[in-house]
């Protein structure tokens, strides 16, 4: 469930760091890295270049479209844990 905890943190506390999430999370970064990985490629997330440390990456906070589609896994996990 890392994918739920990275959604759920970006959407409370985006824009984030992301070694400050990993932090957060309690995700191993290089484990983080593979979350990540997965949630962009799937284009749930955005992370770009932390504009004031070039080192770091920024995850951006959750579009509209990405919190309805948060919204809408969240659902489908609470209806499943119901029957």
């Amino acid at each position: 469930m890392p994918h739920h905890a990275v959604l759920c943190g970006i959407a409370e506390l985006g824009p984030i760091a992301q070694a400050d999430l990993s932090r957060t999370v309690r995700i191993d970064p290089k484990d983080m890295v593979t979350v990540l990985n997965e949630l962009q490629a799937r284009k749930l997330i955005s992370r770009t270049r932390d504009a004031r440390d070039a080192r770091k990456n920024a995850l951006a906070p959750l579009t509209p479209a990405e919190r309805r589609q948060l919204s809408a896994l969240l659902a489908r996990l609470i209806v499943t844990e119901q029957t």
